[in-house]
């Protein structure tokens, strides 16, 4: 996308499918002028927690933004996602059904952002917190339909990821 390519190295590649159709996009040379003006980025950086390197991937498409982050564990060969890696944050009740509570007490004093998608990339909560002042922070979920949501807390460091599943 806009000549960047992803992963360059022999270690990896992003891959990225989009779906629209007449109703969303009005036509499909609608649909591909959107696609090709979509943003993409990538990098790597060492998550200096688990001492791992992290392959993180973001596009934006007509405002939805998708990202996540995978990290490589130094000592086992293999990939694994960087959320297994470590226990940063948890979620609880999980599944859950009107609310559920972060525990953001490994975040206390620092600035970072919260946001939760669904599993077709649309996200439904972003919170950006200066100053984390709390050990939990309880978010609503009643108005949320029943799935799975990927709950994302990025630090001035590291990104972290957790599934949410949303019952009724």
């Amino acid at each position: 996308i806009n000549t960047v390519r992803a992963c360059p190295t022999n270690g990896g590649q992003t891959w990225v499918i989009m779906v629209g159709d007449s109703g969303m996009y009005s036509s499909f040379t609608n649909f591909q002028s959107i696609v090709h003006q979509s943003q993409f980025e990538e990098r790597w950086y060492l998550d200096t927690i688990t001492s791992q390197y992290v392959y993180y991937s973001k596009i934006v498409m007509d405002s939805t933004s998708i990202d996540y982050a995978w990290g490589v564990d130094s000592i086992v060969s293999g990939i694994k996602y960087l959320s297994d890696a470590n226990s940063q944050f948890s979620i609880f009740p999980n599944p859950s059904n009107d609310k559920v509570t972060l525990n953001l007490s490994a975040f206390i004093n620092q600035p970072l952002t919260i946001k939760v998608v669904n599993m077709v990339g649309q996200e439904i909560y972003s919170e950006r917190m200066s100053n984390v002042s709390t050990a939990q922070k309880t978010v609503n979920t009643e108005s949320w339909t029943e799935g799975i949501y990927i709950v994302t807390i990025e630090n001035q460091q590291n990104i972290f990821t957790r599934k949410l599943i949303k019952g009724n």
